[in-house]
């Protein structure tokens, strides 16, 4: 299913981004792993390469807009198309009340996991209206469906995850781009 297929995956230097990676290339498709920490993506690059599988990576801040454009014309670039996409970088900080939690990091945890999400959809889909289609998931978390106290600005992004997701399905099912959000928690055990 994934043989030759050639995608992005942000935040792919650690979690769940380098989980799906390495399940990917094993599969046969060649991605391109977008982050931060160029040490992490080698890391994860030469992983799957012992693998016998193929992986590039792009250093990138995935909040920003000229990041996300290139990322998307170095793939294009590289590989002639961009058939799939995993929208997965984000974070948030410690938990704290709205009142107490600073511009400078609601902003930056906004910018992480919406406009990151946002930027890249935009490209992605240009990238693949050019080719024919594709498929993004975006990964959005289970408190984009719900609150959670402590980390308001975190499940605000994530509600807007999920609400770009269900409007760019909407636009972009017939030319043959399927978008579709993941809504995973992660559960820690304490003992």
């Amino acid at each position: 299913m994934f043989k030759d297929k050639v995608g992005i995956i942000t935040g792919g230097g650690s979690g769940m981004g380098r989980a799906t990676a390495i399940s990917l290339a094993k599969e046969g498709a060649m991605v391109v792993l977008a982050g931060r920490s160029e040490d992490k993506l080698m890391a994860v690059r030469d992983e799957i390469r012992a693998l016998q599988g193929q992986a590039e990576i792009f250093c990138a801040d995935v909040s920003q807009n000229d990041d996300n454009k290139a990322l998307v014309a170095f793939v294009e670039s590289r590989f002639g198309r961009l058939d799939f996409a995993f929208n997965n970088a984000g974070g948030h900080a410690d938990f704290k009340p709205i009142d107490q939690t600073s511009i400078d990091e609601a902003e930056w945890v906004i910018d992480l996991n919406f406009k990151g999400v946002y930027y890249g959809v935009k490209y992605q889909i240009e990238a693949m209206l050019r080719t024919g289609g594709g498929s993004i998931v975006n990964n959005a978390s289970i408190f984009g469906l719900r609150g959670m106290d402590g980390i308001a600005h975190y499940v605000a992004s994530k509600h807007a995850v999920v609400g770009l997701t269900r409007a760019v399905a909407k636009e972009y099912a017939g030319p043959g781009i399927r978008v579709n959000a993941v809504l995973a928690m992660h559960i820690c055990l304490m003992t």
